[in-house]
């Protein structure tokens, strides 16, 4: 469809487009019957905080750092003014020396989990850093 947009413009393009894909027997047919990712399930560790899981969403074009806890599906929240692996840090400091400090981080490859800050706060605390696939976490 970019492709098309390259083309002309209509304000119900991408719609149209999709739809007429959709009642369409011979692209049905030759579409990829590609099977969805299975879903990998995480064991449920024997204490809380041992493992946690952290993304980064955006609400109303404001970031929040979201930190849920494996044992008991405990949710942090947090506001992230700047969204950067400095502040990003700082964040999962706070909630470890409120909760303990987890054996276990998991998260997408997100730049800010991929930062150079961020690998060494996880050796620092002695943290194993574990990811899923973007999209797919």
């Amino acid at each position: 469809m970019p492709e098309a947009r390259k083309l002309i413009f209509c304000p119900s393009m991408c719609s149209e487009v999709k739809q007429y894909i959709e009642s369409c027997n011979i692209c049905a047919s030759s579409a990829s019957r590609q099977a969805p990712e299975p879903l990998y399930l995480h064991d449920v560790p024997d204490r809380p905080w041992k493992k946690v899981g952290t993304d980064i969403f955006t609400i109303k074009r404001r970031d929040y750092l979201v930190t849920v806890n494996s044992f008991s599906q405990f949710i942090e929240a947090d506001n992230l003014p700047v969204s950067d692996s400095e502040t990003f840090v700082f964040k999962l400091e706070s909630h470890f020396a409120r909760h303990g400090i987890p054996a276990t981080l998991i998260s997408d490859n997100g730049p800010q989990f991929t930062s150079k800050h961020f690998q060494q706060f996880t050796r620092a605390w002695n943290i194993s850093h574990e990811t899923s696939s973007p999209g797919n976490s």
